[in-house]
């Protein structure tokens, strides 16, 4: 199944494929939003009543990520997008914030929930991008520029989403994924490939790979059959004790960011 031919692609991407790199997923055992305190704090009401509690919790994400650095995943699709002829039109849709396809060297991404590491004010609008410091701005801490619970997406993102989504579905290359909940029922019903076998195979393996086997599955797809050693470093960075199978054929989503 090869991708290179598609003129229009995008590609959806969780909290899974920057797990690997050692951050943590937002839902499930060891999850962030397992805390509630940590749900409270990520709250839209909790930055105008607690706010410097608030800041001070993101802050310590926004640490965290700070030097992680880029999967083989990441890379592998940024070498896929460095790739494609000028002709191709492609979007790379992220639910998470910690900047790594960026890092990588993708150049085509949909921060859906935003970034970390771009702090802003409220008051002002004045914003600072990968401060070393958290500051405070008009009187109050900055706060960084992603969706907290009872938030709306940013109106570029939903619409860069949507046009793009809206394009796969029409020229009949979609592949059937569901990660962005309502945003991705478009591409649901995209025609499917001609490749009908290695769509199937692709798409049994995201749903049932509980991540691991998913992204391992994504970079061999987009990667070159004569670059042994991405293929290996993902094949290594991957390894873990195999989870038992879901009783479901479909395995929901992990939600990825902040206020998912």
């Amino acid at each position: 199944m090869s991708l290179t031919r598609y003129r229009n692609i995008v590609v959806l991407t969780g909290a899974g494929i920057s797990q690997a790199a050692g951050l943590p997923t937002y839902r499930g055992a060891g999850g962030l939003w397992s805390d509630p305190a940590k749900i409270a704090l990520a709250d839209v009401e909790a930055m105008r009543t607690r706010r410097g509690d608030a800041c001070a919790m993101l802050w310590e994400l926004y640490s965290a990520a700070r030097g992680v650095k880029p999967t083989a995943a990441h890379v592998a699709l940024a070498e896929f997008e460095a790739r494609l002829p000028a002709s191709s039109d492609f979007l790379l849709i992220t639910q998470n914030v910690d900047g790594l396809h960026q890092t990588a060297g993708s150049r085509r991404v949909c921060e859906f929930h935003g970034n970390l590491g771009r702090w802003l004010c409220d008051r002002c609008g004045a914003e600072v991008e990968r401060p070393d410091a958290l500051e405070v701005h008009c009187g109050q801490p900055m706060r960084p520029a992603v969706v907290l619970f009872g938030e709306d997406i940013p109106v570029d993102a939903e619409r860069a989403a949507m046009t793009a989504l809206r394009h796969v579905r029409h020229s009949g290359a979609g592949v059937e994924l569901r990660p962005l909940g309502h945003v991705c029922r478009g591409a649901q019903r995209a025609p499917q490939p001609r490749d009908r076998r290695g769509h199937a195979r692709l798409v049994r393996r995201v749903r049932r790979g509980h991540g691991r086997r998913a992204r391992t599955a994504l970079v061999h797809l987009i990667t070159p059959s004569s670059s042994k050693s991405t293929s290996a470093e993902v094949a290594r960075s991957q390894r873990r004790p195999a989870r038992p199978k879901a009783a479901s054929a479909e395995v929901a989503p992990e939600p990825a960011a902040i206020g998912s």
